[in-house]
């Protein structure tokens, strides 16, 4: 079982990076290299958390 300390951890990620996402997309002259960036960014959380939750997964280790 994961967590629930975890579980509600990996949800505030996700809501800041969602917030960090739609400010960005939001702002007046914002590139579509920035925007990239941003979920770029985004993903690479997204792996990182997931080999996380894999971890936390495991028992005994």
């Amino acid at each position: 079982m994961i967590p629930v300390v975890f579980v509600n951890a990996a949800a505030k990620m996700e809501d800041a990076l969602a917030d960090a996402l739609k400010a960005c997309i939001r702002r007046d002259g914002v590139t579509e290299e920035e925007i990239s960036r941003c979920l770029t960014l985004i993903t690479k959380k997204e792996i990182v958390l997931q080999f996380l939750l894999e971890t936390v997964r495991q028992p005994g280790e």
